[in-house]
């Protein structure tokens, strides 16, 4: 039966090779395969190509189907045991649960084989747990190799910057206009920055050097900010003269700051004038701006400001 099918299955292929075949000739000249035809045309030939290819697969569906069919339990059995051997466990199963009735031996070879299945199974997750294991050790590996050199990195920062600041910073540079100023406390936000940063590590000895570079930071910014305020009422008083306004700095540390002219007679341009400057002068950290309408008056109006103290950090919000 089976030498039966081996010549049907060659047949029907060899018979497939001439379709493929008669494709291709037909595409190149039709009239040599449709000979029949009156007008012969390469849609034609591709039409009968699909046609009887479609045909043949059903043949040999048919042909796969009667085969399976006719396969005996003995058949069977042996087959389940070849594939045990060559370690095909589910294919075994599979061939020996389409038996069409168990007996003692198939029975025992189908509990045989799905043990076997199972200890396959069973190994083949085992070393992917081991392979997953490792991965996980050489990403920890990694990770910690990462931490100890952001950690090193980190450290030489900190006292690059703690030693640059203690030898002394020249902000003359900063001088000279409003953008000049904001530059500064842009290189001051930076060093905070460095120190928050650094507070958050869990190694000692970064937060150690963190904590010296925060005083330090904070005796910097303590003789500097009453500078930058000195330096803004300076400029602003240059920068508003031709519009007839007076601008001056007073108190410790230049914390309050003036603005005297007529313009300011109303108190509308006074409140204007202020929310246009308000988030400039709390960067400043001025604590209070006075409004008269000339300078020398006594009576002024003024805005109080929540500020942080010049030793604070600078952090931009």
């Amino acid at each position: 039966m089976e030498t039966v099918f081996s010549i049907s299955e060659l047949l029907l292929s060899m018979i497939a090779i001439i379709l493929f075949v008669a494709l291709f000739v037909g595409l190149v000249k039709p009239s040599k395969i449709m000979f029949w035809s009156n007008k012969p045309s390469r849609l034609k030939v591709f039409g009968w190509w699909v046609i009887s290819t479609f045909a043949l697969s059903i043949l040999l569906s048919i042909l796969d189907s009667v085969r399976l069919n006719s396969v005996t339990d003995e058949e069977k059995i042996e087959s389940a045991k070849d594939l045990i051997q060559k370690q095909r466990y589910k294919e075994a199963i599979s061939s020996l649960n389409s038996l069409d009735s168990f007996n003692l031996e198939s029975r025992q070879l189908s509990n045989f084989a799905d043990s076997l299945f199972k200890i396959e199974n069973a190994q083949r997750q085992l070393l992917l747990d081991q392979k997953e294991q490792e991965r996980i050790v050489l990403e920890s590996k990694a990770q910690k190799e990462l931490d100890i050199l952001e950690v090193e990195q980190l450290k030489e920062q900190l006292i690059t910057e703690l030693k640059s600041l203690r030898n002394g910073v020249d902000f003359t540079s900063y001088r000279g206009s409003i953008e000049k100023l904001e530059l500064e406390l842009v290189l001051l936000g930076s060093w905070a920055k460095i120190v928050l940063d650094a507070e958050s590590s869990e190694n000692n000895e970064v937060k150690s050097l963190a904590s010296k570079l925060r005083a330090k930071l904070g005796e910097v910014q303590i003789k500097e900010f009453p500078k930058l305020r000195k330096e803004y009422g300076r400029i602003m008083g240059k920068k508003l003269w031709e519009n007839d306004l007076v601008v001056s700095t007073n108190g410790t540390g230049h914390r309050y700051i003036n603005f005297s002219g007529g313009l300011f007679a109303a108190n509308k341009n006074k409140k204007d004038f202020q929310s246009l400057k308000q988030k400039e002068l709390i960067m400043f950290r001025f604590k209070q701006s006075r409004y008269r309408w000339y300078e020398k008056e006594k009576e002024y109006t003024y805005y109080e400001m929540d500020v942080d103290k010049d030793s604070d950090l600078m952090e931009f919000r």
